[in-house]
């Protein structure tokens, strides 16, 4: 449902801007059958535009056969306590999304009930044939004379009086397919009950059937004095607002005056271009950090009560990995985002709120972000095989807004662990790749290693909600990048045991050497700054100016830091 309320969001903001613009150059023009169509165009924006930009983006970010090295953010292990009951999502979102679905259902209910009251009144009328159309009259003079489908509906009183005159009118709506339009304009009211410009689309659509079924009944040659006392006669009378056009229309007014309006001008159709400059505001309003947050968040909410998920409330533990032992000192999470910030991403420990070690994150630094091209080697970047807008080494890499201790807390907050996957137990690590595109969005996402679909839904869906990232860059220009991200899920005891197995050392210095600290025993490791040994005293150096942190699998107890430069 939050995806559906998301998706409504956007396509509201979208239609709103349109509809704006619509009513601003064009509303007023005698040019029915062009109007009809801009009507029609604004109503497919507003419902394919955010499928359509996802999938372009997709096609500009199409992952290449053979990549030749990804950047790997490291693995996060997603645990789950199993008598975890906290809420993953705030209660005014639950709310909204109720509010929300108890709308759609309220106007689903209203419509289906229309339709249904449409059909008795044809049902109970007598049926005379009129070509491929069919004449329903009935003896209710409350009635007033409306088309639907390909029933042309009126009293016996209206028939005998001004039958031929009424038909042409409704014929009109019928060979036109007007309800059709308002079929459509119904189905977007349903789904954006509470934007008011969905529902004067609809009466847009409504005002333009008239209009062209008045010019239908001019042009057949029946006086316009005698048509005009026909409908100021039928200004009364029960009309459908939703699914019918009634020939008792509401802006009678109006009607009348477009049927002593000239004919607009072919260059006033030129008018219809002010939609475009409509549609890239729309985009961009679409595109503002707090619309889009709105947007992202109401994507990823659910209903509670179903609990088709469970929360991971996390807080971070200070690490560094690939020594062979563990010991790590409890710091929170905003100190960590402090120190990390702008840097690359501490190796982490994620427990839950009781402080038990329920996930893991084993995060090897991201050297494969940043090539060489600040040095004399000439080589800028390596560019992954095809396509060519996408690359898998930069010289400035993708930055996430808060660092990237800030990726590790937005998916602490935001993965869920599938409900039916804890009811079955399973776990396993998914590695999921996705592209970060020129614009610092996230692109094209894929698994390259499955764990299990349920898994791997959860891992790929909060991974395309990231919010934009700083694009990476190539001779100071964006690029869209590769990034690898193994994310691991565990029940709460294999959490456990997967976090204590996991060789994380907490490194000191004691009488000027660097000492790790294994599970009690002391080991002496080297530590090289800048690619020169270090002897000082480590807590000397500060965090937030180290650019990455490696450890040398190929020799024992070597532990490598670059600093920002």
């Amino acid at each position: 449902m939050g995806i559906l309320f998301s998706y409504s969001l956007y396509s509201s903001i979208l239609l709103s801007l349109l509809y704006l613009s619509y009513k601003w150059v064009l509303a007023g023009e005698n040019q029915h059958a062009y109007n009809r169509t801009a009507l029609w165009l604004i109503c497919l924006v507003a419902l394919l535009g955010l499928p359509l930009l996802r999938l372009a983006a997709s096609i500009g970010a199409d992952a290449p056969a053979a990549v030749m090295s990804e950047i790997e953010m490291g693995q996060i292990q997603i645990g789950l306590a199993a008598d975890e009951s906290v809420g993953s999502q705030p209660l005014w979102l639950t709310a909204v999304l109720w509010i929300y679905l108890s709308g759609v259902v309220l106007t689903a209910v209203q419509t289906l009930l229309i339709v249904l009251r449409l059909w008795r009144i044809i049902s109970a009328g007598e049926t005379v044939s009129e070509g491929p159309y069919r004449i329903i009259l009935t003896d209710d003079r409350g009635i007033a004379p409306f088309s639907w489908w390909r029933y042309v509906v009126m009293s016996r009183s209206d028939w005998n009086e001004s039958g031929r005159m009424i038909l042409t009118h409704e014929l009109k709506h019928l060979s036109l397919r007007h309800w059709i339009d308002l079929a459509v304009a119904q189905i977007i009211s349903i789904f954006q009950w509470y934007n008011p410009s969905a529902w004067l689309m609809r009466e847009e659509f409504k005002t333009v059937h008239e209009y062209q079924a008045d010019k239908a009944v001019l042009e057949s040659g029946i006086p316009a004095r005698d048509y005009q006392m026909l409908l100021i006669k039928k200004a009364v009378g029960a009309r459908f607002p939703s699914l019918a056009n009634s020939l008792n229309h509401s802006k009678l007014k109006k009607r009348i005056t477009m049927m002593y309006n000239q004919n607009s001008s072919a260059s006033r159709r030129l008018r219809g271009l002010a939609l475009v400059p409509a549609l890239a505001a729309a985009i961009a309003v679409t595109n503002i950090d707090a619309v889009a947050a709105v947007l992202e968040e109401t994507s990823a909410a659910c209903f509670l009560v179903e609990e088709t998920s469970e929360p991971v409330a996390a807080e971070i533990l200070t690490a560094v990995s690939g020594l062979p032992s563990t010991e790590s000192t409890a710091v929170s999470t905003r100190e960590v985002s402090e120190k990390t910030q702008d840097s690359q991403m501490s190796p982490a420990t994620v427990s839950d709120h009781t402080g038990n070690a329920v996930a893991a994150v084993a995060a090897e630094t991201m050297t494969a972000a940043v090539s060489e091209g600040d040095k004399p080697s000439g080589k800028t970047a390596e560019k992954a095989d095809a396509p060519e807008s996408v690359y898998s080494v930069v010289q400035k890499k993708p930055e996430f807004p808060g660092g990237d201790a800030a990726v590790l807390q937005y998916i602490s907050d935001n993965i869920h662990y599938p409900k039916e996957a804890r009811d079955k137990k399973i776990q396993g690590r998914v590695v999921v790749r996705f592209v970060i595109n020129k614009d610092g969005s996230v692109g094209e996402t894929s698994v390259l290693r499955s764990a299990d679909p349920l898994l791997d839904k959860e891992a790929m869906r909060v991974v395309s909600t990231l919010p934009a990232f700083k694009p990476g860059e190539v001779d100071g220009k964006p690029v869209s990048v590769y990034y690898v991200l193994p994310i691991g899920f565990s029940l709460k005891d294999d959490a456990k045991k997967e976090n204590t197995a996991m060789p994380v050392v907490k490194v000191k210095s004691v009488d000027d050497k660097q000492v790790a600290d294994v599970d009690g025993r002391k080991e002496e490791v080297k530590v090289y700054v800048d690619g020169k040994l270090y002897e000082g005293n480590l807590a000397d150096i500060d965090p937030s100016k180290i650019e990455s942190m490696t450890v040398d699998k190929s020799k024992e107890g070597v532990i490598r830091i670059e600093m920002k430069k």
